[in-house]
C-alpha cells in the first residue's frame, strides 16, 4: 500500500467525521453518503507510522476506483436546499471538504504534500476542487 504524509493528517480528520451523517430528504444525499462510506471503508486502514497508530488513506487505490467519480457526480447533484438544520449543513460540508481534499490529492498523485497541487497563480486552497449543486467550490470557500 502506498500512503503519504498528507494521508496521515487527512485521515485523522476523516476518522473524526466518519460518524457524521446528513439526515436529509434527498435520495441523492443519502446515496452520496453510502458511496462515501464505502470508499472510506475500502481505503482507510489503521496503520503505524513512527510508532504512532494512525488511520492511513490509500490514495493510489482511490484514484483508480470508479466509485470516486460516482461520488463526485452525486455530490454535484445534492440540492443544498435540502440541508435544513445546522447539524445537516456541518456534516455535509465537512464531508465535502474531505472529499474535495482527496480529489485534489488524487488529481495530482503522487505528491508529498497537498501544497504541491497549487498552480502558478493560485494556492491549492484557492483552486476549484469540487462541484456542489452545480457550482464550483474551492477548499478555501468550503472552509470559510
Amino acid at each position: 500500500m502506498i500512503f503519504s504524509r498528507l494521508g496521515i493528517v487527512l485521515c485523522g480528520i476523516i476518522m473524526m467525521i466518519l460518524p457524521l451523517t446528513v439526515a436529509v430528504q434527498s435520495e441523492t444525499s443519502l446515496y452520496y453518503e453510502t458511496v462515501w462510506e464505502e470508499i472510506l471503508q475500502e481505503n482507510v486502514h489503521q496503520g503505524e507510522k513512527n510508532g504512532v497508530t494512525l488511520a492511513l488513506i490509500n490514495y493510489k487505490r482511490i484514484k483508480s476506483n470508479p466509485k470516486f467519480d460516482i461520488l463526485l457526480a452525486l455530490v454535484d447533484r445534492v440540492d443544498l436546499d435540502t440541508l435544513k438544520t445546522d447539524e445537516d449543513k456541518l456534516a455535509f460540508w465537512t464531508n465535502v471538504y474531505n472529499i474535495a481534499t482527496i480529489h485534489m490529492v488524487i488529481s495530482h498523485y503522487p505528491l508529498d504534500s497537498i501544497r504541491t497541487a497549487r498552480s502558478l497563480f493560485k494556492s491549492v486552497w484557492k483552486r476549484p476542487a469540487i462541484h456542489v449543486d452545480g457550482n464550483p467550490y474551492t477548499l478555501d470557500h468550503i472552509e470559510h
